[in-house]
């Protein structure tokens, strides 16, 4: 079973720093993990889902980072019944590309400096950017920078 830690496991809060779940989930998450192989999935790379690992602080599960671009299991933990056969296993099938999404970051940090509230963050195998107001300049700034960059894709998400 996979879950999603922002915004489904933890509140959509403005710092993802503070994206802390209730007792209450914590309980159920670990309830169901002695009965099921669960994942929790983030877009926090690999140096940032160890926050999700200490978020969480349960050891049976497996942590997916970077949307599913990277996949280690912590500590060769997993459920009950995968223990005696867990390893600890790194797999980046995308780390080809991860000096031009670095190019790409540092670009689109000068690009949308002039956009009051903009942020960009990098994920290691993809560049995040938020933005509550003129949503569209946004979108328009970046879609600038991908113009040289022809294998990284525009997605949309979720407007809060």
């Amino acid at each position: 079973m996979f879950l999603d830690y922002d915004s489904t496991l933890s509140p959509i809060v403005d710092d993802p720093n503070c994206a802390f779940m209730s007792d209450a989930m914590r309980d159920a998450v670990g309830d169901g993990a002695r009965y099921f192989l669960m994942m929790t999935v983030s877009e926090r790379c690999h140096d940032k889902r160890g926050q999700v690992y200490n978020f969480l602080k349960l050891a049976q599960l497996f942590y997916v980072g970077s949307r599913g671009m990277e996949i280690k299991v912590i500590e060769a933990k997993g459920p009950s019944f995968m223990k005696a056969n867990a390893k600890t296993v790194l797999c980046q099938p995308a780390s080809k590309y991860h000096s031009m999404i670095g190019k790409v970051y540092k670009i689109l940090l000068e690009t949308i400096k002039s956009t009051p509230g903009a942020k960009v963050e990098n994920n290691y195998f993809f560049v995040s950017t938020l933005h509550m107001r003129e949503w569209s300049a946004l979108v328009e700034q970046v879609k600038s920078v991908l113009e040289e960059y022809p294998k990284p894709k525009l997605t949309l998400e979720r407007k809060l």
